[in-house]
């Protein structure tokens, strides 16, 4: 994989994610100031995300949603720096096997509170599914929002949708 020379001078490539989207791809990668590992997402040539909802995930409280650490343009390319969840995703949590009642209530209170965050800051996500909810620790379980490549900016307080999308 050929970085952006912004990226490639500041982290070292260590493998694709086998979960490319429509409009980016993702990579792991360290980071050569401290060897920290963090997410390189590389949208396609001539795709950027929404400047207005990254600027408000820049200031979120990184208690509901994943850090962006960077983003810009370099060489024609939009990227973004992204914190890495270590533990993986929902979806690995529950490829692992049934969730146990004890386990999926604080699960369903942390996505609650984290959706009623970014609502609350006019965020409406509009991906919602288990790829795109991050577990950073199990023990104590936390667990954040990432993937806002399709969110969108409300002013609205109800939103209505058709039978082709969900809220």
């Amino acid at each position: 994989v050929s970085l952006p020379p912004v990226l490639a001078s500041k982290y070292q490539f260590l493998r694709a994610f086998d979960t490319a989207g429509a409009e980016a791809d993702l990579y792991l990668a360290e980071r050569r100031l401290d060897g920290r590992h963090c997410v390189l997402k590389l949208y396609r040539r001539g795709l950027h995300p929404k400047l207005e909802v990254l600027e408000k995930l820049r200031k979120c409280d990184r208690k509901f949603v994943i850090e962006t650490f960077d983003s810009g343009e370099s060489d024609g390319l939009w990227y973004e720096v992204l914190e890495y969840g270590e533990q993986g995703t929902l979806r690995d949590l529950i490829g692992e096997g049934p969730v146990a009642p004890n386990e999926l209530r604080p699960i369903i209170q942390r996505l609650g509170a984290a959706l009623s965050y970014i609502h609350g800051i006019g965020i409406v996500h509009r991906d919602l599914k288990p790829e795109n909810v991050l577990i950073r620790s199990r023990s104590p379980l936390d667990v954040v929002l990432s993937d806002f490549g399709i969110s969108s900016l409300s002013e609205a307080t109800h939103h209505f949708t058709t039978r082709s999308r969900t809220i």
